[in-house]
């Protein structure tokens, strides 16, 4: 189970998506004039909780690559619920990006987007989840090749 570095990759995956639901980390913050500013960019960042949607996907990408861990017995199977997982949180860094986009058309003036620590741990999570697929297709190959031997 978590002697398997796959296991390994899956829980800094949920870890650092789970993180990102304290208050404290910053998808995205920014710098200007917020006069115009949607709802969610007032206080000049975007977080998690601020999105009902945002906060959802996030949740359930954590949840799905929790639920990979303990889907080591059945490789394809964990192959198929780490890919999903992937693309959920391919889909929630898409939602952060639109949410900032369309909060930002109403603002004037000069406008910049600092990046932040928490804008960084969604793509640390991919990169987590794509080593964790090729950690679990190399354990598939390897127990292809011992059933050949047999």
């Amino acid at each position: 189970m978590l002697q398997r570095i796959q296991s390994i990759f899956l829980l800094l995956a949920s870890g650092g998506i789970l993180s990102l639901l304290s208050n404290s980390l910053q998808l995205i913050a920014v710098d200007g004039d917020k006069g115009g500013a949607g709802k969610l960019l007032r206080d000049g960042a975007l977080t998690m909780n601020e999105d009902v949607v945002l906060m959802s996907v996030g949740i359930a990408a954590a949840l799905v690559f929790l639920v990979a861990i303990f889907l080591y017995k059945n490789r394809p199977v964990q192959l198929k619920v780490v890919i999903t997982a992937v693309v959920l949180t391919i889909l929630m860094i898409v939602l952060a990006a639109y949410d900032v986009f369309s909060n930002l058309s109403g603002m004037g003036g000069a406008i910049s987007i600092v990046p932040t620590l928490g804008g960084f741990i969604p793509i640390l999570t991919v990169l987590f989840g794509l080593f964790a697929l090729r950690f679990i297709k190399k354990d598939e190959k390897l127990v292809r090749s011992m059933n050949r031997l047999r």
